[in-house]
């Protein structure tokens, strides 16, 4: 019930998410009505395993403490009986009741302590779903390095396609030498941002190579031939800070020059 409840809740932060950053989308075709219904129908989703997971915790507890009452009726009730046919003394009942209570009171701390641990359970099962994702690029086991490079970029017959998509490149051969200025012009969707994006690796090609200086580049370190690449990406996203900041994000130790 726990896990369905954080399933829920994700659902709900999702969908929040997905809404707010479309919104004017959302706007623009007048779907407030229909986003809100969304919301609406994830919201009670969400209250109806909440309240399912309330009622039991509500029936767990007590009828855990009822069996600790129980224990102690039936001590009580057969104590006196006992004491009165000779096989029992008072001091013996008294002992014998505190031990008892010294018994349940691990028993029930146990109970709450299973109710929290199957909480955490269910919000452990969401984040280690994240954790454990194996990235679909990595790099080498032996990294080729690279050094400081010049700047020639070939793409050796790439073919690429988005998962399980149709093909956006297709037998893709092109050679950009140090400082000359390439452009690639075409319509919308004929792939130029994605022929850009093999460069820094953000995907690789399903069949080919992307080479730079003569190095193909998943034969070297993420990290260090993204160091060496510098872009200004389709959509801009600023960082919540100053525009200097914003500025030197990609080069900390830039400093300024008047």
């Amino acid at each position: 019930m726990y896990r369905a409840v954080r399933e829920r809740l994700g659902e709900i932060n999702a969908g929040i998410q997905e809404r707010i950053s479309g919104v004017r989308v959302v706007k623009a075709f007048a779907r407030e009505d229909y986003e809100f219904e969304n919301f609406r129908r994830d919201a009670e989703n969400y209250y109806d395993e909440r309240v399912r997971a309330v009622r039991m915790w509500t029936s767990f507890f007590p009828s855990v403490d009822m069996l600790v009452r129980l224990g102690h009726i039936a001590v009580w009730v057969a104590g006196p009986v006992l004491i009165l046919r000779g096989e029992a003394t008072m001091g013996t009942l008294v002992v014998f009741t505190s031990y008892l209570g010294m018994l349940y009171e691990p028993v029930g701390s146990l109970a709450r302590i299973n109710d929290t641990i199957q909480r955490s359970l269910a919000a452990a099962e969401r984040i280690f779903e994240i954790i454990d994702e194996e990235p679909a690029i990595k790099d080498p086991p032996q990294p080729v390095p690279l050094g400081r490079i010049r700047g020639e970029v070939e793409f050796d017959h790439v073919w690429f396609r988005y998962e399980d998509g149709e093909e956006v490149l297709k037998d893709i051969c092109l050679r950009a030498l140090p400082g000359q200025i390439v452009a690639l012009v075409g319509r919308s969707g004929a792939g130029k941002t994605s022929l850009v994006n093999l460069i820094p690796r953000f995907y690789d090609p399903v069949q080919g190579r992307v080479l730079i200086d003569g190095i193909d580049i998943r034969n070297v370190r993420q990290s260090e031939l993204r160091s060496q690449v510098a872009m200004v990406l389709q959509d801009t996203f600023l960082f919540n800070g100053t525009v200097r900041e914003n500025i030197r994000y990609g080069k900390p130790d830039l400093t300024a020059r008047r």
